[in-house]
């Protein structure tokens, strides 16, 4: 209760003392009457603060002495005394004349206290008839293999005392120091780096002791029950649902992405150097302050159980002192990387996540979030990208914006990128048996559009973008692109090989549809949203409606829409 008011308290309290001082009138303070008024006031808090605590002392074991030190350290008024004043003239019932002479006794109480009590405290003199025996204060420390260790034991430890009646007090939130009291025992508890420390009496230590015994004994019995433990590899195979895009993703955790930490040809070819290629990505940005802890959190985490799913994706992630706040870094290896996937196959979309340890991150809201994100269209869409500023836009959630009718019921197609498809760049028999072959008739079908100023140099720009990685995909697709100055305006080609034809697709098998893009160098968002919208229009339905197509008009509506064409 107390820590949920906290914040009430903080807000409140000094409002409530702002707004007295403001109704308070300075020029009462010059009149007699009020000080002698506080000065009745404060004889009569004084007897009975002394009065009130001198049975109590006596039966406590206090002498004289013990008991004026109590009876004058309970004298000051302050805030009990100041929000009194404010229920009076809230109610009516005070005054300005009232709460002048409160505001005086509050003054006056406070400041003669700590002189008396020095007074009180000098010379060493005894203030109870009988010594009390101090049981003798000893620290125990408990040494853990690591960090996240000390604080699981910490968790455990709180539950089992408070099955005895203990009650637990948090002191620090920062350095995270508790209190566990319980009659006359009194716990002071507290995790440092990887141990936890336990302040006690020594007739209190074989308690702790026993206490950190059935700690241990119940961490043993849950590992007996972990031999059966949940079923890891179908929970890693749920983490990516191949449907979950047609449903609302929500967005990334605001400021996660950062176009400095996005690279779409990672250099690393094996796990432990695309993890420290990533990581120092983040270093170079300056969101991390230890390179080293940080590859060690990952590497740690991956050593427990390897986090790359299916579909060629890795999310590596783990928690770390080198963070303050939660960081992603994304890369891209379009030949695939050995991740332990649960589908054998290569890792070829990778994202690394990092979370503070100490403080509340959104990181596994963040690992689902990228999940939701890269189901079919979604990863085909990722691995289109060639710059980063591609891959923000299709991580930020531009995958999954409709391309389907607008609420008039107007064909989307006018209104977004795929306006650049024309029925007359569609060929639905290509005859070339190569990837050149296939190349030439798609560059053939974009002159069409009028768009292409410069044939031969646009051709080179896509051998030299298939040169650096290849464009063939996965379920048949293939995606040859180019940036060039070749053309005025991003114009696209369709056509569709009835035999099929390798073009070094990731699933290793030949592609039968392919959709050549074609833009200028400052076309970024357009080709994103182009390319995603072409993706979520290519699942299994839309491949199979194509390759069904009789007309290009029909293919287009179908790339438009997502869905075969309604028939008249």
């Amino acid at each position: 209760v107390q820590e949920r008011l906290e914040f009430l308290h903080v807000t409140f309290v000094p409002v409530c003392f702002a707004l007295l001082g403001m109704r308070l009138k300075l020029t009462l303070l010059s009149e007699p009457k009020i000080w002698m008024f506080a000065a009745f006031f404060v004889v009569a808090a004084t007897a009975g603060k002394l009065l009130g605590s001198w049975l109590p002392a006596q039966t406590a074991g206090y002498n004289t002495r013990g008991w004026l030190r109590i009876g004058l350290g309970l004298m000051p008024r302050g805030e009990i005394s100041l929000a009194i004043a404010a229920i009076g003239l809230v109610s009516g019932i005070g005054n300005d004349v009232s709460l002048a002479v409160i505001v005086v006794v509050v003054g006056v109480t406070t400041a003669i206290t700590p002189p008396l009590l020095t007074l009180l405290f000098k010379g060493g003199t005894a203030a109870v008839r009988a010594p009390f025996l101090t049981p003798e204060h000893q620290q125990i420390q408990f040494d853990f293999a690591s960090h996240s260790a000390a604080r699981a034991m910490l968790q455990r430890l709180f539950e089992v005392l408070e099955t005895e009646g203990f009650r637990v007090h948090l002191l620090n939130r920062q350095a995270a120091i508790y209190q566990l009291t319980k009659d006359r025992v009194v716990l002071g508890v507290r995790p440092e780096a990887s141990s936890l420390i336990i302040d006690c009496s020594t007739d209190d230590h074989p308690l702790v002791n026993s206490a950190m015994l059935e700690v241990l004994a119940g961490i043993e019995h849950h590992l007996l029950e972990l031999r059966r433990p949940l079923d890891a590899i179908a929970l890693r195979k749920n983490v990516v649902q191949p449907d979950t895009l047609a449903r609302p993703i929500g967005k990334a955790p605001g400021g996660l992405l950062n176009v400095n930490t996005l690279r779409p040809r990672l250099l690393a070819d094996t796990k432990a150097a695309a993890i420290i290629e990533l990581i120092e990505m983040l270093d170079d940005e300056g969101l991390i302050a230890d390179r080293h802890d940080a590859i060690s959190a990952v590497i740690a985490r991956e050593e427990g159980m390897s986090t790359g799913l299916e579909n060629g994706i890795a999310i590596p992630h783990g928690r770390t002192q080198a963070v303050d706040r939660l960081v992603c870094a994304v890369g891209i290896k379009p030949e695939g990387i050995d991740f332990g996937t649960l589908d054998g196959g290569p890792a070829r979309i990778i994202i690394l996540l990092l979370a503070p340890v100490d403080m509340p991150a959104p990181q596994l809201q963040a690992i689902a979030y990228f999940s939701r994100i890269l189901n079919d269209q979604g990863r085909a869409a990722l691995l289109a990208c060639d710059s980063p500023e591609d891959m923000l836009d299709i991580l930020g959630g531009a995958a999954a914006s409709p391309s389907g009718p607008t609420r008039s019921g107007e064909p989307a197609l006018s209104r977004s990128p795929l306006a650049c498809l024309q029925w007359h760049g569609v060929s639905l028999d290509l005859h070339g048996s190569t990837k050149k072959e296939v190349i030439d008739q798609l560059l053939n079908l974009c002159v069409r559009s009028g768009a292409v100023t410069r044939l031969d140099e646009a051709r080179a720009a896509v051998w030299a973008r298939e040169n650096k990685a290849g464009t063939g995909m996965e379920h048949g697709i293939a995606l040859p692109h180019a940036r060039t100055d070749a053309v005025t305006k991003m114009t696209c080609a369709v056509g569709i090989s009835r035999t099929g034809v390798d073009f070094d697709a990731l699933d290793g098998q030949p592609s039968t549809i392919f959709i050549m893009v074609l833009m200028p160098p400052d076309v970024t968002v357009e080709y994103t949203r182009l390319t995603a919208g072409l993706m979520r229009a290519l699942d299994e339905k839309g491949r199979q409606a194509l390759l069904a197509a009789k007309s290009g008009r029909e293919a287009v509506d179908i790339l438009a829409h997502g869905l075969p064409p309604t028939k008249p």
